[in-house]
């Protein structure tokens, strides 16, 4: 086997590893993941590949969803990733807690990044063996080993995009505990994947909040969405909002009668922006089922423009509506499509025995076919007996 894991026989199985680099060039990881803001979650993460200088490996597409990528890789490599336990900064340790990961979502794509150990057969498990026929049928890509350097192309995912909860994927809820001997950090609050892969064509600002203006001159006007801050005022993230003008909070009070509920689930609120002064905003949250898995990007992106339009439109009537803005756009749930993986013939019999991809059983709640050895649907969620 060779220092860069390239194609040479493994040690367990006698099998050529698959879906190393196509020869795209690497660039700095650390460059790539400059954080939005100080609350960023890319903040931690890059502190710790730049302080550590860890090798990064990446799985990529710029087709599937997170939901989608996840479990597909999962089906590859000997790794079983839903024995893997949150750590802090949205990293995720593996089972045997010596390799570390993380998942990305966004408009450009998705991405698994994996922070490989020094031992080189806690590596291995991470590298997929067999099925070449998967990475050209499901968009996928593997950017090799390297020493804080990954393929552009799946540095470019990861910059538009944002670190998201692999836990809220279906059949990954457990990730959440954490590590037996390891500190317990609360679980940060990382924007639904479906919000990001949404956000394409807006202005990123500060983590988990972007901006976009529609209309010209006279007749723009400004909408944001995302993680404003507002949890405060009742209005968990997401939330969308109007800006109306800058104030100071006496005059607010005076002129809109301070915070409250209006028409149709719409919140009239004062963001205190400093100097004594903050932004009057119509403000609406958006709930998270709307970015539950399950969606293509293209829905989700579907899924914002309704929303907007219908606040727009309530917006022109100076919000004096009793209608349901969610009524129709929030999306009845649904059993994540995953791809499906390529039976490998020659994987080792530690793997094979643990998990063949070529074997499936169906879940008697949603219908879906997983691999045998599963004790959950990693569709739904659901127990198997």
């Amino acid at each position: 086997m060779r220092d860069d894991y390239g194609r040479h026989a493994s040690a367990t199985g006698g099998t050529d590893m698959v879906g190393l680099s196509d020869g795209k060039r690497a660039v700095d990881v650390y460059d790539y993941l400059e954080p939005a803001s100080d609350d960023d979650p890319k903040v931690g993460l890059r502190r710790h590949i730049r302080d550590a200088q860890r090798t990064v490996m990446v799985y990529y597409s710029s087709t599937l969803t997170s939901a989608q990528l996840l479990p597909l890789v999962d089906s590859l490599i000997e790794e079983d990733l839903t024995r893997s336990r949150y750590m802090v900064e949205g990293i995720v340790a593996s089972g045997s807690a010596e390799v570390a990961w993380m998942l990305f979502d966004g408009p450009a794509g998705s991405a698994l990044m994996i922070l490989p150990s020094k031992d080189p057969q806690a590596t291995l498990r991470f590298l997929c063996r067999g099925a070449a026929d998967v990475f050209s049928q499901h968009d996928l890509h593997f950017s090799s080993p390297r020493t804080v350097m990954a393929d552009r192309d799946a540095c470019e995912i990861m910059r538009a995009g944002g670190l998201v909860a692999p836990w809220e994927v279906p059949g990954y809820g457990q990730l959440v505990q954490h590590v037996e001997g390891v500190e317990e950090y609360p679980v940060i609050d990382l924007m639904p994947a479906g919000f990001l892969c949404a956000m394409g064509g807006w202005e990123r600002g500060s983590y988990g909040c972007y901006t976009t203006v529609i209309g010209e001159g006279d007749a723009a006007q400004t909408v944001m969405f995302g993680d404003q801050g507002l949890e405060s005022m009742g209005l968990p993230s997401p939330v969308m909002s109007m800006p109306v003008e800058i104030t100071d909070r006496d005059s607010y009070v005076a002129r809109y009668g301070g915070d409250h509920v209006i028409n149709g689930g719409y919140h009239i609120v004062w963001a205190d922006a400093g100097d004594g002064e903050g932004i009057v905003q119509f403000a609406l949250p958006v709930p998270r089922s709307c970015f539950a898995p399950g969606q293509s990007r293209d829905q989700y992106r579907r899924i914002v423009e309704d929303i907007v339009q219908r606040f727009l439109a309530d917006g022109r009537n100076g919000f004096r509506t009793d209608s349901q803005v969610f009524s129709a756009t929030v999306p009845a749930p649904q059993p994540v499509s995953q791809p499906t993986a390529s039976p490998q013939p020659t994987a080792s019999p530690q793997r094979a025995n643990r998990r063949n991809v070529a074997e499936k059983v169906v879940c008697p709640r949603c219908g879906g076919r997983i691999p045998a050895n599963r004790r959950f649907c990693t569709q739904c969620g659901a127990k198997l007996r």
